[in-house]
């Protein structure tokens, strides 16, 4: 591993779903530690928990209850800190 280079949390929101799964992956293999989110669980999960450990966090959060979305954010802000914010534009 390059150590220069610098390995930032991901939050990943549909973190069950094809493609969210993919994302994990993605950023699971290159090093990064993942916040994944999901609404209904799946076996998707199961497999990221066994294969990436305590590199991947999982938490249920449904995004359209704005209070379980607060709920979330003020229990892991620590967490929370470690992810990297990469501009939209």
């Amino acid at each position: 591993m390059n150590r220069n280079k610098i390995n930032y949390g991901v939050l990943v929101t549909g973190a069950n779903s094809d493609i969210g799964f993919e994302v994990c992956k993605k950023y699971l293999d290159s090093g990064h530690e993942v916040i994944g989110l999901y609404h209904k669980y799946s076996n998707y999960l199961d497999e990221l928990i066994l294969k990436y450990g305590e590199n991947i966090k999982i938490y249920s959060v449904n995004l359209s209850h704005s209070d379980q979305l607060s709920e979330f954010i003020s229990n892991h802000k620590s967490s929370l800190s470690k992810v990297y914010n990469t501009p939209t534009n």
